[in-house]
């Protein structure tokens, strides 16, 4: 018996050590960190510096209230005098023989810029004019539309969706066509006028434009994703995510329906609102299961890993033993927690209209953010049993399933332009691959390529996530011309054929 329980004993610690062999051996692998690119640098030549005239842009382009609503409401006035405005700042853009511009259902512009070398794939930058409203300018420092400086920062609703992204890829253009170069791969600029309400008549519409002329992109780049600076725990470095996949959408009104209204003086044992009620407590209170490892998570961990501190990067290496406790910690933030498993939010309540009758309905929105490992039917049955109980009725509002997740391994050439790029001109940034919890305007790009990604190249602090669509949204000067500098490089560094040929940056690109 002594042998036998010497022999278990033995096979344990064999194991054990084995373990650690392999963790010691993964996490040495992730240690490594990969050699940083040549910076871009203010003093090169090809660098863009920020000028009185390019803030004057970009300020003036702030000061028109591009305001989505709704679906059946935009402030279209101001998105024409927008556009106009854009014509008239980037003469050599409107005039260049390389480049066909059209504008789409009266307010969104697509332009095409023709490349010396046909052969290679086009690619596709992407971005939209208009913004959300203003809930309470009460909150705002300085009025959300006069694009005042304050402290370095230009505060303006737009600064950071995504007039950024719009000005900064039309200064780059504009620039490189001033220097008069012409770029060997052909590419597309596509800016809708009405992302922030689903996109049905800019992006959807050019979506179906581009498929005519141009079956599959190289990749496309949209807004998304930020450089974050003290958001990942544990990391200083700034960290890039650059988005791989969405998030799909599903939002459902949850109904009861009860006979007849009866008078509040003699209620029955159970009313359509207490019926409703349990309902939405039991969705509330019971999240659906983690999808830790069924994405990317595992990707963007070992990514992180080398700038972790030793204990979290012995996990990161090692998530074939460590994910379950990985998840966990995730589990502990919202902000954290979103990335691994479907959300669940109540976001509007209805019942009666007198306060002396109780209602007959009572009913609920509820918005699910999908997981890419899930469906939306997935979703709805398991709402279904999680409420368990037939008199509540499931109504499907509105629905879009997640994302495929795009290729973002060492030799996918759209992933590793634009990381390549983000290094270039954010210096000791780590570049990971992450998740779009929001939705953007590439839901109507999906049949033009697989290589979709999300990013824009704002730096976000930890303090300033509150600002994206909310009050005081900002951005200073010096991220505003990284972000010009960035899409700058990106279309010199698309023109590569391959990734074996790319090149470090140098003073002429």
């Amino acid at each position: 018996m002594s042998s036998t329980l010497t022999l278990l004993r033995n096979c344990i610690l064999s194991l054990l050590l084995l373990i650690v062999i392999i963790c010691a051996f993964r996490t040495a692998i992730f240690s490594q960190r990969p050699a940083p690119k040549t910076p871009c640098r203010s003093t090169d030549s090809d660098f863009i510096k920020l000028s009185p005239e390019i803030k004057d842009r970009f300020q003036s382009a702030l000061r028109f209230q591009t305001v989505s609503y709704s679906p059946e409401r935009a402030n279209h006035a101001e998105m024409k005098l927008l556009q106009d405005y854009i014509h008239q700042a980037f003469p050599l853009i409107h005039s260049s023989p390389l480049i066909e511009h059209q504008v789409i259902n009266n307010y969104s512009l697509l332009y095409f810029v023709t490349g010396t070398e046909p052969l290679l794939k086009p690619y596709m930058l992407c971005g939209h004019i208009d913004v959300v409203p203003i809930i309470n300018e009460n909150l705002w420092e300085t009025p959300p539309f006069e694009a005042r400086e304050v402290d370095g920062y230009v505060v303006a609703r737009g600064t950071i969706d995504d007039k950024n992204t719009v000005m900064g890829i039309l200064e780059a253009v504009e620039f490189n066509l001033a220097r008069g170069f012409r770029p060997k791969r052909s590419f597309y600029m596509a800016f809708g006028h009405d992302e922030e309400i689903y996109g049905a008549y800019g992006a959807n519409v050019m979506g179906k434009l581009i498929a005519k002329r141009t079956p599959e992109l190289e990749f496309i780049l949209d807004e998304g994703t930020m450089i974050t600076i003290g958001v990942m725990p544990g990391i200083e470095k700034p960290v890039a995510l650059l988005s791989v996949s969405e998030k799909g959408s599903l939002t459902a009104r949850i109904v009861v329906e009860e006979s007849k209204e009866v008078h509040s003086s003699m209620p029955p044992r159970e009313t359509a609102v207490g019926i409703l009620a349990e309902a939405l407590s039991r969705l509330s209170k019971t999240p659906h299961k983690p999808q830790f490892g069924r994405a990317n998570e595992w990707d963007l961990m070992e990514s992180l890993a080398p700038d972790m501190p030793f204990g979290q990067r012995i996990a990161a290496a090692n998530l074939w033993l460590f994910s379950p406790i990985v998840s966990y910690v995730f589990s502990l933030k919202p902000t954290t927690d979103a990335y691994q498993r479907t959300t669940t939010a109540i976001t509007v309540l209805q019942a009666g209209q007198k306060h002396n009758v109780i209602p007959s309905r009572a009913e609920a929105i509820v918005n699910h953010r999908i997981h890419p490992s899930q469906t939306v039917n997935e979703i709805v049955q398991k709402d279904n049993e999680i409420i368990g109980d037939p008199r509540v009725r499931i109504e499907v509002l509105e629905s879009a399933e997640a994302h495929p997740i795009s290729p973002h391994g060492a030799r996918d050439f759209g992933y590793q332009t634009i990381a390549s790029t983000v290094q270039q001109i954010f210096p000791d940034t780590i570049v990971v691959p992450g998740l779009m919890i929001g939705n953007t305007d590439t839901q109507h790009y999906l049949h033009l390529s697989k290589a979709i990604y999300r990013f824009a190249p704002t730096v976000l602090e930890q303090r300033d996530v509150s600002r994206f669509h909310g009050p005081n949204e900002r951005i200073t000067w010096k991220n505003y011309e990284q972000t010009i500098n960035f899409y700058h490089h990106l279309i010199h560094n698309a023109d590569a054929d391959a990734l074996s040929v790319h090149k470090e940056h140098t003073t002429d690109l």
